[in-house]
């Protein structure tokens, strides 16, 4: 995280940005879980083959549905190709802002 280059959402950080970012994820909360990308890449490569979703929409459906969890999604940034397939695989699916 600290050295990349960053992406769509972390690429206007800063170099001390992304070492806090860094910082906080490698300090999570025991609280939350962290789903192995090895329990779950098939269905994410099969999710992002038969739908229009990014991969990290599918990583997120993938792991709400491991989780029996739902996805909360920014107000700002969420599309109805996610949350229609939150709602075929019942997943739930909230928005925050």
């Amino acid at each position: 995280m600290a050295a990349s280059a960053g992406g769509q959402l972390t690429g206007a950080f800063d170099m001390a940005q992304r070492r806090a970012l860094g910082r906080e994820l490698v300090t999570i909360r025991t609280d939350i879980g962290i789903v192995p990308f090895a329990d779950m890449a098939w269905q994410v490569a099969e999710r992002r083959t038969e739908h229009a979703l990014s991969t990290l929409s599918c990583e997120a459906l993938v792991a709400g549905n491991h989780l029996g969890a739902q996805i909360c999604v920014w107000s700002g940034d969420h599309g109805p190709n996610l949350r229609a397939e939150c709602q075929q695989h019942n997943v739930a699916y909230c928005t925050i802002s």
